[in-house]
């Protein structure tokens, strides 16, 4: 990314940021690091960019990139690349 790439960027303004997700599903899911999207009320409004089952949180997580206007504590619809979907719940970073 260039200098003028980053004014430009700096410009605009932030549009999207990083939050954590509290992934309910059945059983625990494996580390993945393909995109899944995020929906809130049929429309997608981030991807979660990685996900996986924490042991030391007993629960499914992933961190997800969202629009700056989502924030924690939303209830959301994560579609899975085969199709599959869960509710998950946005969360600060780092997961506590």
């Amino acid at each position: 990314v260039g200098i003028k790439a980053l004014r430009e960027i700096h410009a605009a303004g932030i549009k999207r940021h990083q939050v954590g997700v509290f992934i309910n599903v059945d059983g625990q899911l494996e580390y993945i690091d393909r995109v899944s999207e995020l929906q809130m009320d049929g429309s997608v409004v981030g991807k979660i960019t990685a996900h996986a089952w924490s042991r030391r949180l007993k629960r499914n997580i992933g961190i997800a990139l969202v629009n700056i206007d989502l924030t924690v504590g939303k209830t959301v619809e994560i579609v899975f690349q085969d199709g599959r979907v869960a509710d998950g719940i946005t969360t600060e970073l780092p997961f506590i």
